[in-house]
């Protein structure tokens, strides 16, 4: 028995060494909002379908799905941060960054909206959010939890002339599930993505409602990048190929009725969405925007 067990044993080790070796596996950080939806679960089960090669993916907040691909602990990265994938990499950390999806962020509040954002842009929604929380009538809450979203937040807090602080502007320091439970809970209002938000909703988990939606300023831009410490950059860079391929981006259409928009065709196009999603997603280099700057292209 015990040396059935060990032979087992070999053979498992042995397995395991041989895909090692032939490189049937990625690894791929990405952020907690986005993996809760199931896309990118979905993506890497259809390219394990046709490649062979198995998608792990570890969410995390965008600042740490970064600082993983940095290290070389994550062969690529996706997340939805244009201004720290920027940086990521000017510091020459990745490379063969492609935008694959976008949707859009959404303010959500209380049903009764005392701050009375309905109908409002966003930036006036945020306006009317801060006068109405310094008069002590509403609060809002914030992961600050160095995130896409929490990234989004203060540029729209910076867009909207305002230094969010004091007693009515809560931080939670937690993932977006979270936030949006504590926000509930507090009848606040809270910046968040619309997959995570659809989730618990659906799952009557929230007593919160859209108030603000497609709003320019609220478009969500979703990035894959390859880390240049990746000991599998051709293979990272073939499940890029296969993010931007028209079979991933039909996938991306149909997956939960709509939630993400393939971003390939919109950025062909000449439309309002395309500039829109240019001026948002892609990262400024030698005065012109580049979804990948030329030093970085693979």
């Amino acid at each position: 028995m015990a040396v059935a067990v060990l032979a087992a044993a070999l053979l498992l080790g042995l397995s395991v060494y041989q895909r090692t070796v032939a490189g049937k596996r990625l690894v791929v950080s990405t952020t907690t909002s986005l993996y809760e939806t199931g896309l990118l679960q979905a993506l890497g089960e259809e390219y394990e379908r046709v490649s062979g090669t198995r998608i792990d993916f570890i969410p995390l907040g965008t600042g740490q799905a970064l600082e993983f691909a940095k290290r070389g602990d994550a062969d690529g990265t996706v997340v939805h941060a244009p201004s720290l994938e920027g940086k990521f990499l000017r510091e020459n950390h990745g490379v063969g960054r492609r935008i694959f999806a976008y949707n859009f962020f959404a303010i959500v509040g209380p049903p009764a909206d005392p701050a009375g954002t309905k109908g409002e842009n966003v930036l006036s929604a945020l306006q009317k959010i801060a006068e109405a929380g310094r008069a002590g009538k509403v609060k809002w809450v914030s992961r600050a939890d160095d995130s896409g979203t929490h990234a989004k937040e203060l540029k729209l807090w910076q867009l909207a002339g305002i230094q969010p602080a004091g007693e009515w502007y809560i931080e939670t320091g937690s993932g977006m599930s979270s936030t949006l439970r504590v926000a509930s809970e507090m009848g606040a209002y809270t910046l968040t993505d619309l997959g995570t938000y659809l989730n618990l909703r659906e799952k009557n988990r929230l007593k919160l409602e859209i108030m603000v939606g497609e709003d320019r300023n609220l478009l969500n831009v979703y990035s894959v990048i390859a880390a240049k410490k990746s000991g599998r950059l051709g293979q990272m860079l073939d499940f890029i190929r296969f993010l931007t391929s028209e079979r991933a981006q039909g996938l991306i259409s149909e997956f939960r009725g709509g939630l993400f928009h393939p971003a390939v065709s919109t950025l062909q196009e000449n439309s309002t969405l395309t500039e829109w999603i240019r001026e948002t997603g892609f990262i400024p280099f030698e005065n012109g925007l580049w979804e990948c700057p030329p030093p970085y292209q693979a």
